[in-house]
């Protein structure tokens, strides 16, 4: 059982995650300009919307291979 939720939530964030990475820009004039990562990035606010979802991505693949059970305890 515990498989089966792992995989819905492996679905689900890896919506999420491409979402965020199609729709960067949208995801900009929702939120706004981050101040700190305009600061220190050329790129600005986009790249990490992308950084954020890939991140969300890898995340769940690792919590469905069972490499965060000691995080959920599952």
């Amino acid at each position: 059982m515990a498989f089966v939720a792992k995989l819905i939530i492996f679905i689900v964030c890896c919506a999420v995650g491409i979402y965020f990475i199609a729709n960067r820009e949208k995801m900009v004039r929702i939120f706004g300009k981050n101040e700190y990562v305009e600061k220190i990035s050329r790129a600005g606010s986009y790249p990490m919307w992308a950084f954020i979802g890939a991140v969300i991505i890898v995340l769940s693949f690792l919590l469905l291979i069972g490499k965060l059970d000691w995080l959920f305890h599952w």
